[in-house]
């Protein structure tokens, strides 16, 4: 009899937890990316910031670099990184490469995938 009522019990309990749940196991979330930006001046000589970041699926440079960083903009181009600004009457500009490849649009155009590497270096434009 009372094996009976322990496995009852037993039975009741696992029933009760199993309906607690809210039926979702932990697992990475697709609408979070993670990438690391680094910040630089001249031509990589002088490290000023790195990080890695978590961001949402879809956010472009621009977003992830303001959200991470003190920044400082002019219609949309990036003239102050972490307080480094940029000289135009030296020529130096900010420019910035992802995965080691110069960027072909503007931070704000420029979308982000899991895993990709964001380099900003400030140096002389040519």
């Amino acid at each position: 009899m009372k094996k009976g009522i322990l496995i009852l019990l037993a039975t009741i309990l696992a029933l009760l937890l199993t309906a607690c749940s809210d039926g979702e196991t932990a697992k990475p979330k697709a609408d979070t990316i993670s990438v690391k930006v680094s910040v630089t001046k001249n031509n990589g000589q002088v490290e000023v910031a790195e990080k890695k970041v978590k961001a949402k699926s879809n956010s472009t440079v621009y977003v992830i670099l303001n959200k991470n960083f003190h920044i400082k903009d002019t219609d949309g181009f990036i003239t102050s990184i972490e307080g480094v600004t940029q000289d135009e009457a030296k020529g130096l500009y900010w420019m910035y490469e992802v995965n080691g490849e110069m960027a072909a649009k503007g931070a704000k155009e420029t979308t982000l995938k899991n895993g990709d590497e964001v380099s900003f270096d400030l140096h002389e434009a040519k």
